[in-house]
């Protein structure tokens, strides 16, 4: 019995113990508690105060926790005068953590305050837009004297000269008397400003660049006429919504070049477009074909303006007929200034005859310039800037802009990048944007307009599966693209030969090479591999449409005499896959040799070419020494293949199409 006795005392001890634990546990995750017993006040010429007097760190189960408070004072500036806070912390040895505010009022030093009125802190200018709630006068505003304290409920506010309901700037007047009648007057200005907008609402911006003349659907290349209705669609969806381009819209297919980009000028006829902005390849016919439909010296205009507010004749103020610098568009009660320029330097992207006579200046210059213009005169509530370039500096540049040269957000071109991304400033970034290339995406920036302003902003750049499934083709441009479609067929459809092997950009850069060295009698041919814009798949078909694409630029072959020397040193400024040398032969220095390449790097003058001798123009084009030799393998094999023997036909030949093209004349 007395055993058992034992037993059962030992079992309730043990259970009282493990009931002990449950309850000490529970004690033990309550946070600590941290208490002041009152706000701090700091005069400047007094030494910073101790932080922790007055602070009581308490807790239901530990002790002695004051040593583990960490005070965080990072924000207060003890020379300044100003409210501020002081953050304190304690963890307790179980991890749990308590977080407390503490305010902090820094006055001027006492001895000084003695000698000057009550304080009146915390005062800024206000903006007021007509129609919404009256300003908060005493918001974050505090009135303190030395010996009164804090005596913000006796300041007196005079408003009496504020209309507001009209437009313009006020005095706002604050005083405050001590118990000294000591009376203390500050002023404020109130900006009184009408409402951007009515009513919160979205602008929809629709954006894309570098299409090169990718009418139609082919693998991601959504073609135009999926283009066109992502933009019913969104428009049928959305009140405000803006459809822009970036530059490079024409050059680079047969269908597009054919036509010198007709189809597209008049595609974007029927798609609500407001600003084309120039690219480097608006210039590959001639910037005066381009011109022609924005300047009505053709059949067909555009319903929309040409951009390049940096584009001027050569060492003058004159800017060529057709180009506009800017346009301005309203959406609801928006008016939407748009500056349009080239990318600084692109002149080095065109070729030389090309370009001789225009000059490209710092787009930075001519978008500050629009910017603070169009705000000041003509009155604008947003200001884009839409750049054929995608140069840092030019994007920091434009986006460090401010006041009335500020830009709301900023567009790409040039480089084909599927890109996202802004500028970090003050207030709200700017988003700069880059829709790839070939209309393999559409760029959409969403943007969040409330009364007083651009508010916020979400961008992104969709591709054909990443739209909407319901979207409806739009019949008239499906109509006009066939009607252009339907007089060419055959040079798009028509297969010669198809390939028997992938051949790569670098296999084409160099078999061109090679081809102009064989036409032409040359040693050395030299292309450019940025002359050639795409591969040939396996068992792709070779149609005349392929060859465009593969070739979009309409380059011609010229030759030259040059030494050896000189020969050996051009060849290390071209990789390997753009030069192709005879037998591999080795170059004697003072001897000449015929090399052959295409105008557009012929008539660089950072190259050798033009110092050389006997130089001609052969009046052949790449496109065509290419076609012919697949002519010539279709009447042989069965598939094209660069490694069979290199054959021209016999005789003078250019196709009809690049023949009309060299006297720069239209259909």
């Amino acid at each position: 019995m007395t055993y058992l006795k034992w037993m059962i005392g030992l079992l309730l001890i043990l259970g009282l113990g493990s009931c002990q634990e449950e309850i000490n546990e529970g004690r033990l995750i309550v946070p600590a508690t941290i208490t002041f017993d009152s706000d701090l006040i700091h005069y400047t010429d007094d030494d910073v105060p101790s932080l922790k007097e007055g602070v009581l760190v308490s807790h239901n189960y530990y002790e002695n926790l004051d040593d583990l408070l960490i005070i965080d004072s990072s924000r207060v500036d003890w020379d300044t005068q100003g409210i501020y806070q002081i953050n304190y912390y304690v963890t307790t040895p179980y991890q749990v953590t308590t977080k407390a505010v503490r305010d902090v009022t820094v006055l001027e030093g006492r001895e000084e305050a003695l000698k000057i009125y009550p304080a009146i802190i915390g005062l800024k200018d206000i903006t007021y837009y007509i129609g919404d709630i009256l300003p908060n006068y005493l918001e974050d505003i505090v009135a303190f004297d030395l010996n009164d304290g804090y005596i913000t409920d006796q300041l007196i506010i005079d408003d009496t000269s504020v209309d507001y309901d009209t437009v313009g700037t006020y005095q706002v007047r604050y005083s405050v008397m001590n118990s000294q009648t000591l009376i203390t007057t500050e002023t404020i200005t109130i900006t009184v400003l009408q409402p951007v907008i009515s009513s919160d609402t979205e602008l929809h911006i629709l954006y894309i660049n570098d299409l090169h003349g990718a009418i139609l659907e082919d693998g991601n290349q959504m073609g135009i006429v999926h283009i066109a209705s992502y933009v019913d669609y969104v428009e049928s969806q959305e009140d405000h919504v803006l459809f822009i381009s970036g530059g490079d819209l024409l050059q680079g297919s047969l269908l597009s070049n054919y036509y010198f980009g007709a189809p597209i000028i008049e595609a974007l006829n029927f798609m609500n477009h407001e600003a084309f902005t120039l690219g480097n390849h608006e210039f590959d016919w001639g910037l005066n074909v381009i011109l022609n439909y924005f300047n009505g010296n053709h059949d067909i205009q555009a319903n929309y303006p040409l951009l390049a507010a940096n584009v001027f004749y050569s060492n003058t103020e004159t800017q060529p007929e057709g180009i506009q610098p800017y346009t301005i568009v309203t959406r609801g009660d928006l008016r939407i200034g748009i500056i349009g320029t080239i990318g600084y330097g692109l002149e080095s992207s065109i070729a030389t005859s090309r370009v001789t006579g225009y000059e490209f200046r710092d787009p930075v210059t001519y978008v500050s310039y629009y910017a603070n213009y169009l705000r000041s005169n003509e009155e604008v509530d947003l200001v884009f800037a839409i750049d054929h370039g995608a140069r840092s500096d030019t994007n920091q540049g434009i986006g460090n802009l401010t006041g009335s040269s500020r830009v709301d957000a900023m567009f790409n071109g040039h480089t084909h990048q599927n890109s996202l991304t802004f500028i970090s400033r003050e207030g709200l970034d700017m988003p700069v944007m880059q829709s790839a290339a070939y209309g393999q995406v559409v760029g959409h920036l969403t943007l969040d307009m409330s009364r007083n302003g651009l508010e916020n902003y979400q961008a992104q750049n969709l591709g054909f599966n990443q739209m909407p499934n319901n979207m409806t083709i739009n019949p008239e441009i499906e109509a006009l693209i066939e009607s252009y479609y339907d007089q060419i067929e055959p040079l798009i459809t028509n297969v010669i030969l198809p390939s028997s092997s992938y051949y790569s950009r670098n296999d084409l850069t160099q078999y061109m090479a090679k081809l102009m060295a064989l036409k032409t009698n040359a040693v050395v041919g030299i292309h450019n591999g940025g002359g050639t814009r795409t591969d040939l798949a396996y068992n792709e078909g070779i149609t005349v449409a392929k060859l465009y694409e593969i070739f979009p630029f309409d380059n011609r072959i010229k030759t030259v005499y040059l030494k050896g020397s000189v020969i050996q040193a051009l060849m290390s400024s071209f990789s390997s896959s753009e030069v192709f040398v005879l037998n591999n032969m080795t170059f004697v220095d003072d001897e000449d040799y015929l090399v052959a390449t295409n105008d557009y790097l012929f008539d660089k003058d950072t190259l050798p070419f033009l110092s050389g001798t006997g130089m001609m123009d052969t009046g052949l084009y790449i496109r065509d020494i290419f076609l012919s030799v697949v002519e010539t393998q279709a009447e042989m094999y069965s598939s094209f293949s660069m490694t069979y023997d290199i054959v021209f036909p016999l005789g003078a030949w250019l196709t009809i199409l690049d023949l009309r093209r060299y006297d720069g004349t239209f259909l």
